[in-house]
């Protein structure tokens, strides 16, 4: 415990363990509804937002959140469903938002410099803003799905019947699309595409590996999401290695330790 003494690296370690477990959480929900690389499509939009921020001079936070959470509304509006599937929409999104920031980074010689922390993030560098934005995030995702949780579930699981039983499954949606833009705009800042990415994908699919209950999916990712931010940042200290794939490489060993595990069960 002796690496958390330095103020950076608690700040560090706050940062990716509040995003991870944001991130581990909404991440069941795009398993149980199968759009899984709508994170990366997302992530690549919010990465869009920071370059044309930094080109512009604006706070790139803000043009990452407002940008990430108009694609995800996009995403969400039923009427698009009519003409094209929405897996090719997420190839169509992360195509264009990944060429854009490319293009914006060129761009502006003080910004090429981010271009590597947009992918695999820079957590040593979080600020107290950060910590405090990313709990206030948090604490708001978490009511609203607390209080709506059944609803989204069923969502989830069958929109079909959702609808005919009058649950408002537009709205329902809506919300989820909605928190799940500002989690990704709000963590990409610190954490990178990489980290935001498989946060949603790898705690998730450790749930589904060794949980049979939906409530227990949702703990155990959760869990493989803090366990693996403190381990990542602690190989990080002690090996000197980028924070951000650390913590995704331990992600990815918990999941065989998970899969080893359920095999043998």
């Amino acid at each position: 415990m002796d690496f958390l003494k330095e103020a950076f690296l608690l700040n560090a370690l706050l940062a990716a363990l509040i995003s991870g477990a944001l991130c581990a959480f909404l991440g069941v929900y795009i398993h149980l509804k199968r759009i899984i690389f709508i994170g990366i499509a997302l992530s690549e939009v919010a990465a869009l937002g920071v370059a044309a921020g930094l080109y512009v001079g604006i706070w790139p936070e803000a043009s990452a959140s407002v940008l990430t959470v108009l694609v995800a509304l996009l995403l969400w509006w039923p009427g698009l469903e009519g003409f094209l599937s929405r897996a090719a929409l997420l190839g169509f999104v992360y195509c264009v938002a990944a060429a854009g920031a490319i293009l914006l980074l060129a761009a502006n010689p003080m910004a090429e410099a981010h271009g590597l922390d947009l992918v695999s993030g820079n957590l040593i560098y979080t600020m107290g803003n950060d910590i405090l934005l990313l709990s206030l995030l948090a604490v708001g995702t978490l009511a609203l799905h607390l209080l709506l949780f059944p609803r989204f579930l069923f969502v989830s699981f069958d929109p079909e019947t959702a609808r005919t039983l009058g649950l408002q499954e537009k709205t329902v949606e809506f919300l989820m699309y909605l928190t799940l833009g500002l989690c990704i705009a709000v963590s990409m800042k610190t954490n990178g595409i990489l980290f935001v990415f498989s946060s949603m994908v790898i705690p998730p699919m450790v749930g589904l590996v060794l949980c049979r209950r939906v409530w227990a999916v949702f703990v155990a990712a959760v869990v493989t999401a803090l366990a693996a931010g403190f381990l990542g940042l602690w190989a990080s200290f002690e090996w000197d290695l980028p924070t951000g794939p650390a913590i995704v490489c331990v992600e990815g060993f918990l999941f065989c330790l998970a899969a080893l595990f359920r095999g043998l069960r």
